[in-house]
């Protein structure tokens, strides 16, 4: 039995696209077309007498997304990854090539999102030629850009406006002017100290007599002669 449902379950991948619309029938969500992966699928699940409810705890995937890929209703499906990840889940539970059922998924099923490619040939060459005009405006476009800062920064500084200066008080002024008109005078030297080369001496009070001799109560001493 196993060998009958993988013989169902395999075909040549190519044989879909070399058919003509018109000898392939339109395929319906009820009806899927025979070569198709989820007809493949669901022949294999009957040929191996599982229902839906038991395949999808076996493979612990919902039984409404078993059902989309049986019925090829990949919108109902979440994401591309996840329904790679459903096709090997149930083609391992029934015993099937389970990269083979993913690479017809991946047939049957494309991916949207296209990947960039890098310009060639006519593409570019024409980039080459056009590379020089493009970097020329770009020059010209941050020259401006540089000339309108400098000029807006130059703009910003002013020169100071002569209310701003601090004016000379009038008072001054007027002063100045007194001053320059007074004359000068100049009074008489004064005469010079007299010279003082030897000072006179400090005699300790109380020593009077013991230095000079001279008791300074008497009234009759002689005071020593000045040098």
């Amino acid at each position: 039995m196993d060998q009958d449902r993988q013989a169902a379950f395999d075909f040549d991948a190519d044989a879909t696209l070399d058919q003509t619309p018109e000898a392939t029938p339109e395929a319906t969500p009820e009806e899927p077309s025979d070569d198709s992966l989820g007809a493949s699928l669901r022949a294999a699940r009957l040929a191996s007498g599982l229902s839906m409810a038991e395949l999808s705890t076996k493979t612990r995937v919902h039984p409404r997304f078993l059902t989309a890929l049986e019925q090829g209703e990949y919108a109902v499906l979440p994401s591309r990854i996840f329904s790679m990840g459903y096709v090997r889940a149930y083609a391992g539970a029934l015993g099937l090539d389970e990269l083979n059922a993913v690479e017809r998924f991946k047939q049957e099923y494309p991916d949207a999102a296209v990947p960039l490619q890098p310009p060639t040939g006519a593409a570019l060459q024409q980039m080459r030629q056009n590379s020089p005009k493009i970097l020329g405006v770009i020059g010209v476009f941050l020259a401006v850009v540089i000339g309108w800062n400098v000029f807006q920064r130059i703009n910003r500084i002013e020169a100071p406006h002569p209310s701003d200066l601090v004016a000379v008080p009038k008072d001054w002024a007027e002063q100045a002017d007194h001053q320059r008109d007074r004359a000068l005078y100049l009074g008489a030297p004064k005469a010079a100290p007299p010279d003082q080369t030897t000072p006179a001496m400090y005699i300790t009070p109380g020593l009077e007599a013991q230095l000079t001799g001279i008791d300074p109560d008497d009234p009759n001493a002689v005071p020593p002669p000045a040098p």
